[in-house]
């Protein structure tokens, strides 16, 4: 379809000038249409307005109630996510400190094993309720949004139960066959009662999520969770316990989470409770939920294989020295998965009402944010890996490569912001199944080459390269397919000025002592809120503030400088 968004084109003739009176009849026609046949007016991004005179109140205002609540629910996400990775980090620390360097290895491994059965058995449906509930909301029908929420819990349990008895079978063979150890036998079956919590957990939580109400999100999954299996993790490793203890609190606080994430749901689908429901079909949210679990699976593959693939070539305690680097690593995309959480429905509601020229200005404003706050946290990663390294114990200074191999490899992937939120939303949720799934079968191939030649180092150069390639790839897709892209030349001189610092600063330190790394930290800390204030930030918070100058500077797309 080129630029255009899918959907028939409209039956009635008329020029350019008739966008206004187009938007109207669209307007009034959204609350007799049915969910299954909703979609955005075929107006290419260079059709719509950029002068914002042109722009009625109405659009206007919802643009920027949208980045609002992308950008104060967003810095409350992002605080969970730190508090939720602080805790993680702990966690981490705790089992290395209680139960020792090898012990650690193999709870990455488990953990891993949970994450590969939690997107297995979710299905899709998390993503699923923030495409559907907001597209539903949009048309004035409450009945179909609460439809839609408790089908996707029905499909996340349903699914959840077959991955708990799936794993549950395969674990002696996975521990015997595949890493010789019969002893993880039983961890990996408790491991599996983990995932239809998880599952479950996840997609009640996306409930309130779709409102762009973060709060459940956050105090559950976040921070209640993680913080109560911090203290099972202190208590285990005081007592000397076993990785079957440790798999028995992660499978118990989890369900202690999906219990509090129900209530949560189902007292925010009350008020919908007896609203007559237009045509939602579930062959269509089945269809959806398909193509992103598949693209989950990739997903995961791409998150958990290295650990998977390194625990049969490297011993325990460099798989634990990876694990602890990697983790720290991951730390650069937390503001993406902080604000993607909330583009999602944002993206969903503005696509649903043709609004394409206001999705390209949130899809480039958040990506500015994701960015400025990526270069923010990859810089100790990259300027100090040993500092932060040495609290996980000894024996792990060999990390400082690994850690800047995944770190810049996140960085890269931090810049193309929620193309994969927005690809989603769009419709082009395929792209999503195929980039995943090529990259996954080439980093499969590509561990069990590199492992066994160049151990740990050899798996983060693979994941750090990947992580970068596949997002860059999803630009492109969106780019070629909607003439949506997150980039112009406030952004590209803003990135090449802090990368540009960034490097000169890793030049600076090299070979240098603890103060001179500090220091440098500081220093480049001190320079990006300088740019902030003068170069990330306030073409975002102009926007937040009205929609101005844009179509005078002839440009093809309206643009925030």
């Amino acid at each position: 379809m080129g630029c255009l968004p899918p959907g028939p084109r409209p039956s009635w003739p008329g020029p350019a000038s008739s966008a206004p009176r187009r938007r109207l009849e669209r307007e009034q026609s959204l609350r007799e249409t049915p969910l299954a046949e909703l979609r955005p007016e075929p107006e290419a991004l260079d059709s719509q307005p950029t002068d914002p005179a042109a722009v009625p109140d109405e659009q206007q205002e919802r643009r920027k109630a949208h980045l609002r609540a992308i950008s104060g629910g967003g810095a409350l996400m992002l605080l969970g996510m730190l508090l939720q990775n602080a805790l993680r980090f702990a966690t981490s620390v705790a089992v290395s400190r209680g139960l020792g360097q090898a012990a650690l290895g193999d709870f990455g491994l488990l953990t891993a094993v949970e994450r590969d059965g939690q997107v297995l058995a979710e299905a899709g449906t998390g993503r699923s309720v923030l495409k559907f509930v907001p597209a539903a909301l949009a048309a004035e029908d409450p009945g179909g949004a609460r439809h839609v929420a408790w089908l996707a819990v029905g499909i996340a349990g349903a699914s959840g139960l077959l991955s708990f008895a799936a794993l549950w079978l395969v674990a002696p063979a996975l521990a015997e066959g595949v890493y010789r150890q019969p002893e993880l036998t039983l961890p990996l079956q408790v491991a599996a009662a983990f995932v239809p919590f998880a599952a479950l957990a996840t997609t009640l939580a996306a409930v309130p999520q779709a409102e762009r109400n973060a709060v459940p999100l956050i105090v559950v999954t976040r921070i209640g969770v993680p913080a109560l299996f911090l203290g099972c993790a202190v208590l285990i490793g005081r007592a000397q316990g076993s990785m079957t203890d440790l798999m028995w609190a992660s499978a118990g606080t989890m369900a202690a989470g999906a219990a509090a994430a129900g209530l949560w749901a189902w007292h925010w689908v009350r008020p919908w409770r007896g609203a007559p429901r237009k045509a939602v079909t579930a062959r269509e949210l089945l269809r959806f939920s398909l193509a992103v679990w598949i693209a989950g699976c990739s997903q995961l593959i791409l998150g958990t294989a290295d650990v998977l693939i390194l625990r049969r070539y490297v011993p325990a305690a460099e798989l634990g020295t990876y694990v602890a680097a990697a983790r720290s690593g991951a730390f650069v995309v937390m503001p993406m998965g902080a604000i993607g959480s909330l583009v999602g429905p944002a993206a969903s509601d503005l696509w649903a009402r043709g609004d394409v020229a206001g999705l390209q200005q949130m899809y480039r404003a958040t990506t500015r944010w994701i960015t400025a706050a990526g270069f923010v946290l990859v810089a100790p990663l990259l300027l100090a890996p040993v500092l932060l390294l040495k609290v996980f114990g000894k024996g792990y200074d060999e990390g400082g490569a690994i850690m800047a191999a995944v770190a810049i490899g996140q960085l890269v992937n931090a810049s193309t912001g929620n193309v994969g939120q927005v690809l989603a939303m769009v419709g082009e949720e395929r792209a999503l199944a195929l980039t995943n799934g090529v990259a996954a079968a080439v980093m499969i191939a590509a561990l069990i080459w590199v492992s066994p030649l160049h151990g740990a180092f050899g798996a983060a150069l693979c994941v750090g390269s990947l992580f970068a390639i596949v997002n860059l790839s999803r630009v492109a897709w969106l780019w070629r397919r909607t003439g949506l892209h997150p980039y112009d030349s406030r952004y590209l001189l803003c990135s090449a000025a802090s990368g540009l610092a960034l490097a000169l600063a890793a030049v600076a330190v090299w070979g240098q002592g603890t103060a001179w790394r500090v220091g440098a930290i500081g220093i480049f800390w001190l320079g990006q809120a300088a740019l902030a204030r003068h170069g990330w930030v306030p073409g975002s918070a102009r926007l937040l503030e009205a929609v101005r100058s844009l179509g005078r500077r002839g440009r093809r797309q309206p643009t925030v400088e």
